[in-house]
């Protein structure tokens, strides 16, 4: 059981290995300006939605919860399955996307992406949305939008902390990566900080 936040390091890549990551790094943000400049507002829009779709599909088919791209577009229609385990997943993949929009906004105006207070933001916006008959836990608890966990479980094979530690788990995270980063190092960060945060 995970119960210290040195289980969890690194936290970041050393510096030789961002050193050979910095290559990679230009080139994504590279190609990221030269897309961005040459689209056209309402093509950045479409862009921007499709890819809202596309993080939900992923981040649910990570947590075992995939909804087919063709389902969550006919939800975003409100055109929701006959299927009750569709339907389930068609509205979380919903919820995701919503939760994705307000946290844009919201961070729009608060400064900085890896914070706890984003973090649980974030937590809270997408359980929110989600009906509580569908935020059940295996063990038959409800989960609760921006709350720590007071009890021990286990998904599938993955064991995470013990839940007395989390906070201290997240203290570590929210030291580590709330800060004021550079553009090539945020890419990197973001993506360490959003594996140690799931």
């Amino acid at each position: 059981m995970y119960n210290s936040p040195h289980q969890f390091q690194p936290l970041l890549p050393s510096e030789g290995a961002r050193t050979r990551l910095a290559p990679k790094v230009s080139e994504t943000l590279e190609h990221s300006t030269l897309l961005c400049a040459g689209l056209h507002p309402t093509t950045a829009l479409k862009v921007r939605e499709l890819t809202c779709s596309m993080n939900s599909y992923y981040s649910n088919r990570i947590e075992q919860q995939e909804t087919h791209p063709l389902n969550i577009e006919r939800a975003l229609a409100n055109d929701f399955s006959n299927s009750p385990v569709v339907a389930k997943r068609q509205r979380l993949a919903v919820a995701h996307i919503e939760a994705e929009k307000c946290l844009e906004s919201q961070l729009n105006q608060s400064g900085y992406a890896l914070s706890l207070d984003i973090a649980v933001s974030a937590h809270q916006e997408l359980y929110g949305r989600i009906l509580e008959q569908n935020r059940m836990s295996p063990d038959g608890i409800v989960i609760e939008g921006g709350a720590m966990r007071k009890h021990d479980l286990q998904i599938g094979r993955h064991i995470p902390p013990a839940w007395a530690s989390v906070p201290t788990f997240i203290a570590a995270w929210d030291k580590a990566y709330n800060k004021d980063w550079a553009a090539n190092d945020l890419l990197i960060v973001a993506a360490c900080a959003h594996h140690r945060f799931t």
